[in-house]
């Protein structure tokens, strides 16, 4: 069976794979500091929506270790606030995956919530 195929039978001919750099593990505490999410359609990628994220806290050195994402990367990027609705508009209704769902669907619903944005059950 070709994936394709297999994604049609489980209705996800299309789908957003989504992933999450953050300043630490709490979705409350911490921030955002990278968003991926890939538009799949029949199994290949199509669209994207990508970008680093200030997170107007410094970054640890022990997370810099882990994502490689330093200070420095982030400082003239946009913010949470310059980037929701952006995403929010990216991910519209299609069905989410992630690899860490709990974590990446935790820090997408806090970025909503901490902006007036509704949360979404995509995933």
């Amino acid at each position: 069976m070709t994936r394709a195929k297999l994604l049609k039978i489980l209705d996800l001919s299309s789908f957003i794979a989504i992933d999450f750099e953050t300043t630490g593990l709490s979705k409350y505490a911490d921030r955002i500091i990278e968003v991926a999410a890939i538009l799949f359609e029949d199994g290949k990628p199509v669209d994207r929506f990508v970008t680093l994220v200030n997170p107007e806290t410094q970054i640890s050195d022990e997370i810099i270790k882990i994502t490689g994402i330093t200070n420095e990367m982030v400082c003239n990027s946009p913010t949470e606030k310059e980037i929701v609705q952006n995403l929010k508009d990216f991910i519209s209704n299609y069905p989410l995956v992630a690899h860490n769902t709990q974590f990446d669907e935790g820090f997408m619903n806090e970025l909503f919530v901490r902006h007036n944005k509704p949360k979404l059950n995509n995933i």
